[in-house]
């Protein structure tokens, strides 16, 4: 039997999917959770200066404020051409519950709406379809202690980047 994820909606977008067959994207800048996009690069921009400081043999020694610099720079011009509010994200939000008060009060009208059911290996199924690198089916973790943990992995990406440039993997 395979697992189930719900897609919780209100009562007119509801119409919308048996009406045309289809769940649509919506636009993450109107979501209602911050955390989905602009939390993460907060915790970059926090975490960033004191990992690159414990890099000391990366940056030659009389310029290191010079690449610590670049390095934020780097971050900051990623953020605004790739993850800022002008920039378009798109994502559908599915549920491994099939009834929670949080997601009928998050995504429905006043807690009433509907669930609408999709077998995980159905979807998994017609993202490999699809078959495009900007399509993605991933679990959306909410426990703080593993955003922290996926800043500092992108920030040891960074500096792996970096140490390859300057030849010194």
């Amino acid at each position: 039997m395979s697992e189930f994820i719900y897609y919780y909606c209100k009562p007119k977008v509801f119409n919308s999917i048996i009406k045309s067959k289809k769940i649509w994207l919506s636009d993450m800048r109107k979501s209602n959770d911050y955390e989905e996009i602009g939390g993460m690069m907060e915790r970059i921009f926090r975490k960033l200066p004191e990992m690159l400081r414990r890099e000391r043999d990366l940056f030659p020694e009389g310029s290191r404020e010079r690449y610590y610099g670049y390095a934020l720079g780097f971050a900051r011009d990623y953020w605004e051409r790739e993850i800022s509010p002008d920039a378009l994200w798109m994502a559908m939000c599915f549920s491994r519950a099939e009834d929670d008060l949080s997601q009928w009060r998050g995504y429905t009208e006043r807690a009433t709406g509907f669930a609408v059911g999709v077998r995980l290996d159905d979807a998994t199924r017609e993202v490999d379809r699809i078959n495009h690198r900007l399509i993605r089916l991933k679990e959306i973790v909410y426990d703080t202690c593993e955003h922290e943990k996926y800043a500092e992995e992108a920030i040891r990406r960074l500096i792996d980047a970096i140490r390859r440039s300057e030849g010194k993997n």
